[in-house]
């Protein structure tokens, strides 16, 4: 089992016969993996990486995922974390999600998008 599973970035490998991949892999602090090596391995925690996220209100948007227990991490199985605050010039929030499964993180995701902003 992965300690931790990262998704939806790119990822540079220093690999010449694959220099990008989506995805990778983590066990025991290594990275053992990317993309379809790792895509059927469980993992303990999935992480997906930094996203845009259109906003006009900051402060909205945090309170109303303090109020959702599947963004909020009260649960201890998923979260979402607002990285950078570009409301005032761009209306964007930059985020990411985890959660213990591809599947949580993915509906932390979604929950996430669909909140009033």
């Amino acid at each position: 089992m992965l300690d931790l599973r990262l998704t939806n970035g790119t990822f540079h490998t220093m690999d010449r016969s694959r220099p990008r991949a989506r995805s990778l892999g983590i066990w025991r602090g290594r990275i053992v993996g990317v993309d379809e090596a790792v895509a059927d391995l469980p993992a303990a925690h999935t992480l997906l990486t930094r996203n845009d996220l259109p906003c006009r209100d900051f402060t909205a948007l945090a309170k109303a995922i303090d109020g959702d227990p599947l963004l909020s991490g009260e649960d201890g199985q998923s979260g979402a974390l607002l990285l950078v605050d570009d409301t005032p010039y761009n209306e964007v929030v930059q985020y990411l999600v985890h959660g213990s499964s591809v599947e949580l993180a993915q509906e932390a995701e979604r929950r996430l998008r669909n909140l009033p902003r």
